[in-house]
């Protein structure tokens, strides 16, 4: 089963590698110049960590971790802020490049793990070969990394997902040798690094410290097993809360209520109890009352000031904790079954994605081996991946489901479902194992072709031609303020919900976004009459704000006072 020669694998895992970090240098490259609205609340909160502002780097939303690493790139490049994004996508790259050595351990450990396993299997059947667990295996971390979670966007997804492969490796290691109290303790703070990358690692990081601690062969039964668990089970909870708790006090104190995170909590309202998403005033019937929710200054249009007390770019989301503070999470029977409904139907169309090819592979694979109900059996041997896996797709789909956060869940169970793959020792099935990993190869091929080729035209025009000269627009943006006389702290109003749009040259500028509309936006403000937009632009100065910022012109004559920002297609009204 295991016949490929060390020389054969070392070049496949070395052709796999090239192709994982190109693919991933291209995209970030790509992607250098943008940014999300979460990233903008991220690197907000690693300025904060960075001058020691604790009361605005403590958040009940996002983690502090991805926030920490983003703050020391900040330092890095001195505040420079033209360059800023891009080098927050250099962060992003290098906890890419982890993610693959974190994959690679992960791979490995597997490999041998189903050594093991195969060991007392009939030496007339064969499974995967280490050349296709690893062309197999890369091909569903290629997938998994950089088009359900991505580049393009700075979250710390990546991050969760290197955790994620080197928690099920250490799961697969601690089974085939006598871990000792170090490997327990070392296994703990990963998962300790994990929970301050994500709210969601707590419950998840719980799940692997039990199946860790549990993995280790034992005989007897369920009390000597249990026995045998409990000082590894410690030692990894000892780990886990040393970064841990310190977080937790931390956070607890800050919201005066003990809390390990209120990320939860806000998007069960958002997306089970059906709570407003923006600016929510306590309309929701039985959601609660807002204790200080953004303050609506007018209904036509609707205009929302929160200059004060969240710091941030854009305060409103800077920290939603905040202003969701009072929602009440509260069981609708009939509404979490159709959350659930809708959530696993997402997961049954994503297992589908490279045209199926996995699935119909897999299927092909089980059906030639014809083993029956043993392949359930040998199914059970892979507990250690799958309830991890199956752990997380659960409590996902009780709230909202999106791709990046299941991906490397999904990758354990496919990894899970092809160890049981054994087919008869044959030439015949040898080139069947081969042809299932090629079409799957070709399937990511087709799927990812036409953006790679796109992003390496992209590198080479940008490299070759300078095209970095006269910066991009967020940045044109910010500098055009900046020679308006706009100065870093003004407080600025926007037409529109300004996660869209408006954050991003706004944290360049290093300006704060206190109002906005919220609804019709600049569509709506630019069609009402000249009395409604008089009203709107004497509210937005009431509420403290220096400017206001336009995406687009479409006033008449009657429209006096608003200027261009240079070239770059917005406009800008002083109110000071």
């Amino acid at each position: 089963m295991w016949d490929c020669s060390r020389l054969e694998t070392r070049r496949t895992r070395v052709v796999c590698l090239v192709v994982a970090v190109a693919m991933g240098a291209l995209q970030a490259w790509s992607a250098r110049h943008s940014m999300n609205a979460d990233g903008i609340s991220y690197l907000d909160m690693g300025d904060a960590y960075s001058r020691g502002d604790w009361a605005n780097a403590i958040n009940g939303m996002w983690s502090p971790f991805y926030a920490w690493l983003l703050g020391l790139a900040e330092i890095a490049i001195r505040h420079s802020a033209r360059w800023e994004f891009g080098a927050a996508h250099l962060v992003n790259f290098a906890v890419y490049l982890w993610a693959i050595g974190a994959f690679n351990f992960f791979l490995k450990e597997l490999i041998d793990f189903n050594k093991t396993r195969s060991a007392a299997d009939s030496e007339a059947e064969i499974g995967l070969s280490e050349v296709a667990w690893t062309i197999l295996g890369y091909t569903l971390f290629i997938w998994s990394s950089l088009y359900w979670v991505g580049l393009q966007n700075l979250t710390p997804d990546l991050l969760v997902e290197a955790i994620v492969f080197i928690a099920a490796g250490m799961c697969l290691r601690i089974h085939r040798r006598d871990a000792g109290w170090l490997s327990f303790l070392g296994f703990g703070l990963l998962l300790g690094v994990g929970y301050l990358s994500k709210t969601a690692m707590l419950p998840l990081g719980l799940v692997f410290l039990v199946t860790g601690a549990v993995s280790r062969e034992a005989g007897g039964g369920v009390m000597s097993r249990f026995k045998r668990s409990a000082p590894g089970l410690v030692c990894a909870l000892v780990g886990f809360l040393l970064l841990a708790a310190p977080y937790v006090a931390a956070l607890s104190k800050s919201k005066g209520r003990l809390t390990p995170g209120d990320s939860g909590k806000i998007n069960y309202a958002w997306y089970v109890g059906l709570v407003t998403y923006r600016h929510w005033q306590g309309e929701t019937p039985g959601a609660g009352t807002p204790v200080h929710p953004t303050r609506r200054l007018s209904d036509v249009p609707a205009i929302y000031e929160f200059a004060e007390p969240v710091g941030g770019t854009y305060p409103f989301w800077y920290d939603p904790s905040y202003w969701y503070e009072g929602v009440k999470v509260r069981l609708d029977l009939r509404r979490q079954v159709e959350v659930f409904a809708y959530n696993w139907k997402n997961y049954l169309s994503t297992l589908f994605d490279l045209r199926g090819s996995l699935i119909i592979g897999l299927l092909i694979l089980l059906y030639v081996g014809d083993r029956g109900w043993s392949v359930a059996r040998e199914l059970m041997r892979q507990w250690r991946l799958i309830v991890p896996a199956l752990g997380a797709l659960a409590l996902y789909s009780a709230v909202h489901v999106e791709e990046r956060y299941i991906a490397p869940f999904l990758v354990l169970l496919f990894c899970s479902a092809f160890s049981v793959v054994r087919l008869l020792d044959s030439m015949e099935s040898r080139r069947l194992i081969t042809g299932v990993i090629l079409v799957v190869v070709a399937m990511l091929a087709l799927a990812v072709a036409p953006a790679t080729f796109q992003q390496a035209r992209t590198a080479m025009g940008d490299l070759i031609k300078g095209r970095e000269a006269q910066g991009f627009l967020d940045w044109r943006i910010a500098e055009g303020l900046r020679h308006m006389g706009v100065n870093p702290g003004d407080k600025v109003g926007s037409l529109e919900y300004s996660n869209q749009f408006n954050a991003r040259w706004a944290r360049l500028a290093r300006v704060r976004i206190a109002a906005e509309i919220y609804g019709g936006g600049e569509d709506e403000f630019w069609r009402s009459d000249p009395q409604i937009r008089s009203r709107a632009i004497s509210t937005f100065a009431a509420a403290g704000v220096k400017l206001i910022v336009a995406r687009k012109f479409a006033g008449g004559a009657d429209s006096a006072g608003w200027e261009p920002i240079e070239d770059t297609g917005c406009y800008v009204y002083f109110l000071q």
